[in-house]
């Protein structure tokens, strides 16, 4: 039953713009009464901290289909693809990880950013510190570098969402951002040999 009123809440989210819901409106997405909800939430908050998890859950499947890459630079540009994916598909989620986090919901830098906190932003870690060690990108912290990136990809997709461009400018602007970075980052032989002429994969991110 919690997925269920979950998944309705996700629907109802999807109706709209705002990262707002009545218990009302997520009964009768799932078909039951308020009251349910309460025998398995104790209030929003509970509901909302669940949503926050499935959020993240849903994020990592996206960027977990980066892995199929042949490459750490290839692996690294498709994660970084598949946040900017789940930002376009899922505007609510995002706002709700990343702009208007419920109380205790966001990890802080760098000491809640591990793998047992926010398992994204560790991926993006990973994938940097391969790439280092393969020697595709100079010597650094790793999560410093990730944490540029992120910073970078969170700017855009806030464009976006304020309505600056559409998602399909967002994707191009994304990627255009991503390889400037790269190459400023990145030895450059190895940069001019590992990162595709277009994005690895065929640029959609659902999950499923």
């Amino acid at each position: 039953m919690k997925t269920k009123i979950i998944d309705a809440t996700l629907r109802v989210l999807g109706q709209g713009q705002a990262v707002a819901f009545s218990m009302r409106d997520v009964a009768k997405a799932a078909g039951i009464t308020p009251t349910e909800i309460y025998r398995h939430f104790q209030d929003k908050d509970a509901l909302s901290q669940a949503l926050v998890e499935e959020a993240r859950r849903l994020l990592s499947a996206y960027q977990i289909k980066a892995l199929n890459e042949a490459t750490p630079l290839e692996r690294l540009w498709k994660t970084g693809r598949q946040y900017v994916c789940f930002a376009i598909d899922y505007p609510q989620l995002y706002q709700l990880l990343f702009v208007r986090p419920i109380s205790g919901s966001a990890p802080h830098f760098p000491d809640e950013m591990g793998p047992e906190h926010d398992l994204p932003f560790q991926m993006v870690v990973d994938r940097v510190r391969e790439s280092i060690a393969c020697s595709d990108l100079k010597k650094g912290d790793p999560a410093g570098l990730a944490l540029i990136a992120w910073a970078q990809a969170h700017g855009l997709c806030m464009l976006h969402h304020s309505g600056r461009f559409n998602a399909a400018q967002l994707r191009l602007m994304s990627d255009q951002a991503f390889a400037d970075l790269l190459n400023g980052i990145g030895n450059s032989p190895a940069i001019k040999a590992g990162i595709p002429s277009s994005p690895p994969g065929n640029g959609g991110g659902n999950a499923n």
